[in-house]
């Protein structure tokens, strides 16, 4: 495997949104078995799986954005769909059926890791890393030896566009809990309904 691939965005998307399912799977089989009673507190493996899924649930809708805007130039492969759109209509899923709450002052953590990620870049330019047309960065905008102005657009990027998805994402969390509170309340009027006409029925 290329030095290349681990630092494309859309690599660590693709690895988070593994790792993300793979631990909260471990989650539901743990706390489903676990013999252990609720202190009330929140767990450190909990903790952990949040922090996971808001990240990668963040970066893969950035990823399938900036891929759809800027980097398919009009032509979208299968595999290249796979690791850039396929992994957005999974998260929109996930969002959609678990209760999975998103804080919107959570915002800290995927702009970290867009931290992490610009670091990353920096590093690859000092391994003398190159791309597959032997250029030295895996992708444009994050070219440090010749682009003076790719510092300002990291910082934009970092502090500007993250914060502004992670707010749609908790918009987004929030428009899913009115749809399930209401569902939940049609339901509960109905049953209420159906045992009035039973009893009329009995006393009838």
């Amino acid at each position: 495997m290329p030095l290349v691939w681990f630092f494309y965005l859309s690599i660590w998307g693709y690895l988070l949104l593994t790792l993300n399912t793979i631990v909260q799977a471990a989650v539901a089989t743990y706390t489903v078995f676990s013999e252990h009673p609720d202190d009330g507190g929140t767990p450190c493996y909990l903790k952990f799986a949040w922090l996971l899924y808001t990240v990668s649930t963040e970066l893969s809708l950035e990823v399938t954005i900036l891929y759809l805007s800027c980097g398919c130039n009009g032509k979208i492969s299968l595999p290249s769909a796979l690791v850039h759109v396929a992994t957005s209509v999974y998260v929109l899923i996930d969002m959609a059926i678990t209760a999975t709450p998103i804080r919107l002052l959570h915002f800290i953590y995927p702009v970290g890791l867009k931290c992490l990620y610009i670091m990353a870049s920096a590093m690859f330019l000092a391994a003398e890393g190159t791309n597959e047309r032997d250029e030295k960065f895996a992708y444009s905008p994050f070219d440090w030896v010749y682009d003076r102005g790719c510092l300002k657009l990291a910082l934009a990027w970092t502090l500007g566009g993250s914060p502004v998805l992670h707010f749609l994402v908790w918009t987004l969390s929030l428009f899913r809990k009115w749809v399930h509170d209401r569902i939940s309340n049609l339901g509960t009027v109905n049953a209420s309904v159906e045992r009035s006409i039973k009893s009329k029925n009995v006393h009838g």
